[in-house]
């Protein structure tokens, strides 16, 4: 069967509704935030808010706060990239597997935003680096599988569609996050990105605690 086609009840294979544009996709999570698969692009949209802000901070918190600067720094990169390929390739995985997506996207939301909370807390650099290692461990669960879910839940003729709204909103987060971020870091005291990113965090688990195991996956004929 042609994969533009669907299926009926009734057997007869009939071709799909004709695409949306892109504006009123978009306008429809915004409308509707509850519906299944824009509830799951929101969950993206907000863990991506708090995603993009701290990479600017970033290096401005560890110089202020440790002394490290451009001969050093490039250390805490390769563990963040390192500790997130070893968890693609050998983690992410099983545990999804296990748990299921969304489980996973929990528990990934969870490490994320205690990886925010304890990140300003630490006083010493080895600390930081186990706090630090929470961040990609959580984007690594959180990320994928809120994809995987959104891919599966949404229509079959419109997974390029609602992919594209949800790296909309990503685009959206990457302009604000910075931006907000280094006015927080600059006006209210370095560590407020960091908190502030584990309540955005937090906001995401929440709004991912009403994500259904059980919600069917849309059809695939």
């Amino acid at each position: 069967m042609p994969l533009s086609h669907r299926t009926t009840a009734s057997g007869r294979h009939v071709p799909p509704p004709p695409p949306r544009p892109v504006r009123d996709a978009v306008w429809e999570v915004v409308r509707y935030p509850s519906r299944p698969v824009a509830h799951l692009i929101w969950i993206y949209a907000v863990a991506m808010l708090a995603y993009n802000s701290t990479p600017p901070v970033f290096a401005l918190y560890l110089s202020q706060r440790f002394g490290i600067n451009e001969t050093n720094i490039g250390w805490f990169f390769i563990v963040f990239g390192g500790v997130g390929v070893l968890m693609r390739a050998f983690v992410v995985g099983p545990i999804n597997e296990r748990f299921g997506e969304v489980r996973t996207m929990r528990l990934g939301a969870a490490l994320y935003g205690l990886g925010y909370l304890l990140i300003p807390l630490a006083a010493s650099v080895p600390v930081f680096l186990v706090c630090q290692t929470l961040l990609p461990l959580g984007t690594a669960l959180l990320f994928p599988a809120n994809s995987a879910l959104v891919s599966h839940r949404a229509d079959r003729h419109e997974y390029g569609l609602v992919l594209g709204v949800q790296q909309a909103l990503r685009g959206v987060a990457s302009v604000i996050g910075p931006i907000w971020a280094g006015f927080a870091y600059q006006s209210l005291g370095p560590r407020v990105p960091f908190f502030a990113c584990a309540v955005i965090i937090a906001c995401a688990l929440l709004i991912a605690t009403r994500v259904r195991s059980e919600e069917p996956v849309a059809a695939t004929a």
